[in-house]
């Protein structure tokens, strides 16, 4: 199931209580507030996106480790 869900601000208050009682995978963004979940029921999945643009900004540090990932 998607389920999609906009609230104006970046509180954290909305998203902990629709997923207060939430047991199973959750792909999600990098939000801070995911942090706060219970995760012993919850398997979190984050944007891979998110990943690629760190491994990205890394060939600066180490460029033929950040090429390999």
């Amino acid at each position: 199931m998607i389920y999609y869900d906009y609230q104006p601000g970046r509180g954290g208050e909305r998203p902990l209580n629709i997923l207060k009682d939430f047991k199973g995978h959750l792909q999600a963004d990098g939000y801070a507030v995911y942090d706060e979940l219970p995760l012993e029921d919850i398997t979190v999945f984050y944007c891979m996106a998110h990943a690629r643009r760190k491994i990205y900004d890394a060939q600066s540090n180490n460029e033929k480790l950040a090429s390999y990932a």
